[in-house]
């Protein structure tokens, strides 16, 4: 599939899906528009808990952007980011808490006490920037 695409025979008209990201690791890929997920069956309980999509509480992060890019959170509850590039990152919080530094499969949380609106970047990447609406 990387080197000549996905090929799909279909009914309605065959077709090749150019650019195809094919890896064993689905929380590399990042923000899609589709997904082919296959695995063979003794695999099944792995790559169903890789695939597993983030929950309110968990911010992505992935070639090097946050996702989503604005979160809610609950006041005193940590919010955890999962770092999926291969480049290691830090959360930074204007005027609040300041991550360690955490690498590929690595996690990392924070925790806001006070209701209110929080901005934050990637302390190691300052492009990289996003938003907490603590409730």
């Amino acid at each position: 599939m990387r080197s000549k695409g996905l090929r799909v025979d279909s009914i309605g008209g065959d077709f090749v899906v150019e650019r195809v990201k094919a890896t064993d690791d689905p929380s590399s890929v990042g923000p899609v528009d589709a997904i082919v997920f296959a695995t063979k069956a003794w695999q099944i309980p792995e790559a169903a808990a890789k695939a597993k999509p983030a929950t309110k509480s968990e911010v992505n992060i992935a070639s090097f952007a946050f996702m989503p890019a604005k979160v809610t959170a609950a006041a005193g509850k940590p919010l955890t980011f999962v770092n999926t590039d291969d480049t290691p990152h830090q959360i930074t919080v204007a005027n609040g808490p300041r991550s360690e530094v955490f690498l590929r499969g690595q996690r990392a949380s924070i925790t806001l006490d006070k209701a209110g609106e929080y901005s934050y970047i990637c302390g190691l990447h300052p492009s990289m920037k996003g938003t907490i609406e603590v409730k």
